[in-house]
Formats: C-alpha cells, sequence, structure tokens
C-alpha cells in the first residue's frame, strides 16, 4: 500500500505494491476565484450558459448521518453527445460561487473555519485534468453546508450555487434553486424505525496513550437502499469525525473535545465533503473509527461510548447500545497480551476509471509509537461472499498464482526492497485494490469483501506470518452489474 497524499497523486510501477489512486493526468493552472455569496460580496455572471453540463442540487433523504449535519448533494451531468473534460476534483465547491440566503433574503455569512481555510488556499491552484465525462455520465460530491456556512439560526433557506467551467469553454453553469428548511425536517418523523445501529469494542483493553477502535454496524430495516455517510482523511486514521459517537468516562460525564486547535492546521486539513457507504434494502454497512482524537480518553480508566445516527425513513435518532473499553496505565499495560498496533479498514473508491471492484484498503496505527508495515499486496488476504452468500471464487490467474506459493509460510517482517514504509501514530497506509481482477465476479448483484493483515510489526526472527495474530477489516459491500469477469 502507498501512502496518497491528499494534494499528489502519481503513478508507481512497483512489483506487488498496492495500486495507488492514479488516472491519465493533465496537469493545468489556473487562477482560482473563490466566489462564496456573503454579505459583502456579489455574484460574477460572467459567462454565457452551459449546453452541456448540468448542475443540479439537492439534500438528500436517503442518507443516514448525524442529527447535526446538513449534507448537499451537487450532481454534474454531461447532457451533450460528447465527451468532455473536467478537473479531477470535480465538482470543485471551492471555486463556485454559493447564493446562500436566509428567510428575509439576506445572504448567510461563511463560517470563521471556511474563511481561514479560502485564506490559505493559494490562488494559483496546479489541478490533475482527469479521463473525460462521457456523454450521460455523472460526478456527485456531497458537502457538509454547515461546515460551509452559519447555519445555527432556524428557518427557510434558499441557495443557488453557479461557476464558469474550464471544461465548456468557461461558460457559466447554473444550478436549480434549492428551497429547506432548518429547525423542522422536510419529512415528517414516523414511527417505523429504518435502521438500527450497533457499536462494538474492537480491542476491549488498551495501554494509555493508544486509539480506541470502535466497530458500527448499521442495519438498513427500510425497504429502499440507504448511504451512509462517512468521514474517509487521507492518510489519516479514521477518528471520531462525523460518527456521531459520544464517550463518556466511568462517572458517566461527556468527554470533552480536549485538544486546542492545531498549530499546524491549514487548508488541506478542512473536512467538508464526505463519502458514501450504500446499504441495500435488508443489509448492512460496517466501519471501524477510532477514538481518542476528537474526544479524551489518555487518562486510564473506564470508557464507555455509544453511537447515534439519524434515521431517515423515521426522521428520528437511532441510538446504539453502549459499550465499555478500558485505558490502563504503563505498570498495567505489561500484563496485558500482546496485540497489533494497528487496524484494518476497508471502503469503496474510484481509481484507474471507476470499477466497482475497486477498493481503499488502509492500516492505520493506533499505537503510541512509529510502526513498520509492508506496502506489498501479496499480504492482502481477502475473503469475498458472493451474492448468494457463498464464499467467492478466484479468477484462473489468481488460482495459478496461489498454486506457487503458500504466503503463509513465507518469512515474517522480512523487509525487501521498497514496500515497506514507517507510519507515526494516528496515520493510516492506504492504497487501491482491484478485487475483480483477483475473484470471479460475473454474476451480478452483492459482494461482501474482508482484508485481513497478519500482525508483521510485532514479528520476530524466524516467524512466518502465519503465525502471527490477524487483523481483519471491516466488511465492506460492492455491487456488480455487469456479466463478464474482469481479468
Amino acid at each position: 500500500m502507498t501512502i496518497v497524499s491528499a494534494t499528489e497523486v502519481q503513478l508507481e510501477w512497483i512489483p506487488n505494491r498496492r495500486a495507488v489512486f492514479a488516472r491519465l493526468l493533465i496537469l493545468v493552472s489556473f487562477v482560482l476565484l473563490s466566489g462564496v455569496i456573503s454579505a459583502d460580496a456579489q455574484p460574477k455572471h460572467t459567462g454565457p450558459p452551459c449546453p452541456e453540463i448540468k448542475l443540479e442540487i439537492k439534500l438528500p433523504d436517503d442518507i443516514v448521518r448525524p442529527q447535526s449535519s446538513v449534507l448537499l448533494e451537487m450532481k454534474l451531468t454531461n447532457v451533450s453527445h460528447r465527451e468532455i473534460w473536467l478537473p479531477a476534483d470535480s465538482p470543485d465547491f471551492w471555486s463556485y460561487e454559493f447564493e446562500l440566503k436566509d428567510t428575509q433574503g439576506i445572504p448567510v455569512p461563511r463560517t470563521a473555519e471556511w474563511i481561514r481555510a479560502l485564506s490559505q488556499r493559494p490562488q494559483i491552484v496546479t489541478v490533475n485534468v482527469a479521463m473525460p465525462l462521457a456523454a450521460g455520465a455523472k460526478l456527485v460530491k456531497t458537502v457538509m453546508l454547515e461546515k460551509l456556512f452559519d447555519l445555527s439560526k432556524p428557518g427557510e433557506y434558499t441557495l443557488r450555487i453557479s461557476f464558469d467551467s474550464p471544461g465548456c469553454g468557461n461558460a457559466r453553469i447554473t444550478s436549480n434553486l434549492l428551497q429547506f428548511t432548518l429547525g423542522r425536517s422536510n419529512r415528517p418523523a414516523t414511527s417505523q424505525a429504518g435502521i438500527s445501529v450497533t457499536a462494538s469494542a474492537v480491542r476491549a483493553r488498551l495501554p494509555a496513550g493508544w486509539a480506541a477502535p470502535l466497530g458500527i454496524v448499521v442495519q438498513n430495516n427500510s425497504g429502499r437502499p440507504l448511504r451512509w455517510a462517512v468521514d474517509d482523511p487521507p492518510n489519516t486514521a479514521p477518528d471520531e469525525f462525523l460518527s456521531a459517537v459520544e464517550v463518556f468516562d466511568a462517572k458517566g460525564e461527556l468527554r470533552p473535545p480536549p485538544k486546542r486547535p492545531d498549530p499546524n492546521w491549514s487548508y488541506s486539513r478542512f473536512r467538508d465533503t464526505v463519502s458514501m457507504v450504500d446499504i441495500p434494502a435488508g443489509k448492512s454497512g460496517e466501519r471501524i473509527v477510532l477514538l481518542g482524537d476528537l474526544f479524551d480518553i489518555s487518562e486510564p480508566g473506564t470508557y464507555r461510548a455509544k453511537v447515534a445516527l439519524l434515521d431517515p425513513e423515521s426522521n428520528r435518532q437511532s441510538e446504539s447500545n453502549l459499550v465499555s473499553f478500558e485505558s490502563v496505565d504503563a505498570v498495567a499495560a505489561l500484563a496485558l497480551a500482546k496485540q497489533p498496533p494497528f487496524v484494518v479498514t476497508v471502503r469503496s473508491t474510484d481509481f484507474f476509471g471507476p470499477d466497482p471492484s475497486n477498493i481503499l484498503i488502509c492500516m492505520s496505527n493506533i499505537s503510541d509509537h512509529d510502526i513498520r508495515l509492508d506496502n506489498s499486496s501479496a499480504k492482502d488476504f481477502l475473503s469475498v461472499e458472493d451474492p448468494d452468500g457463498k464464499p467467492g471464487t478466484l479468477t484462473a490467474s489468481a488460482q495459478e498464482s496461489r498454486k506457487l506459493v503458500d504466503l503463509t509460510q513465507v518469512p515474517a517482517g522480512l523487509e525487501q526492497c521498497c514496500t515497506w514504509d514507517t507510519v507515526i501514530p494516528r496515520k493510516a497506509l492506504c492504497g487501491g485494490l482491484t478485487v475483480g481482477a483477483i475473484y470471479d465476479l460475473a454474476k451480478p448483484g452483492a459482494y461482501r469483501i474482508r482484508v485481513d493483515r497478519y500482525d508483521e510489526p510485532d514479528a520476530t526472527r524466524g516467524q512466518k506470518i502465519g503465525d502471527l495474530p490477524v487483523v481483519h477489516s471491516n466488511w465492506v459491500t460492492i455491487f456488480e452489474t455487469h456479466t463478464a469477469s474482469k481479468h
């Protein structure tokens, strides 16, 4: 797995090294015009309308999320009959003009955090231009509107977004007018629950100073597909942000956010967008988040945690069970059984073009010290369940490769070439893998994927990989609609 920078992506051709996020890229530069409409700014309508791109905005009603989040979905659609080129991070709302107004028609001010982020962002930005957007294709991005604007006052709001598109000859693209109300939901509350939430302590006892992994499962009990809004910061272990978790100490008091503002904070640390976990009707979605970054669990003791997410079906909060874990001092930690200093998380992603079998695998350092991790994709041990719940079948080429060597019997901790990296606490080593290149996914439907890694950071001389403790990832669901395997 190669660490993927938030600002620098490059192709790497290293044997057995996990695929990096990569596209066929063209580099262009442009002057960033951050046009957020506020009390001291007016929209700039500089270009003619663009007939090739359609921008639609809405507040989706199918998303499981924290109750305080206001999620805005922006969808760009190529409505022409030809391919067009767009920036790789489209929709790039940082350069969009937001006309957000309250009930009195007064422009809504930006948040202090976004103002700070905008002030630090370079005016000249080098942007990766992605592969063409095919005719009829769509690009969707979901942002946390409350992170951009002060939405603390209840009431009715209107929003329209526009921008000049380089992919359309700098023509003007304007969204629909969105009207929404805060303080009461656009959907009535019902008694019929659409989801249930379960929490679990992945590690029950940990040394003080370590992050505490918390497993979260959302079961979709509704009759329709739902989506779960999650945060996925690049190369950073998944913390409590957007998880809707609450942490209590032994006295039952809610643990406050303990950390002072990060002196090294920059616009690149501004967390404004969300990723989605698709949950089919009757199925579940899983995540692992780490406690100890936004909530203070540094003192030895027993802590309890629960999760409360908004049920989009009933429009009520759905609370999980209460789970407990213990943080022990240095003396008590000596008596603890040795445990892996990292966790593995998996989610769907896009790289080398859209492919539903692309997954992002991250190994996050939960310990209080640096660890060495191997980037080799050969050490990703996959479990695959097909749409019928049966074990997946390896492709012919993968079966032949497996006959050549039993990877569980190779020496553990043997550093070769350039596949090893040092990972500091609360950081992650991430990279992509195409499951369809290893397993036969010819049958359309939902496949469940889990990745296991062995605890090589703690390997001693003479041990084999199969002798080490196994670290299981969460399960992730991917959806295949094609009728042919990938090879």
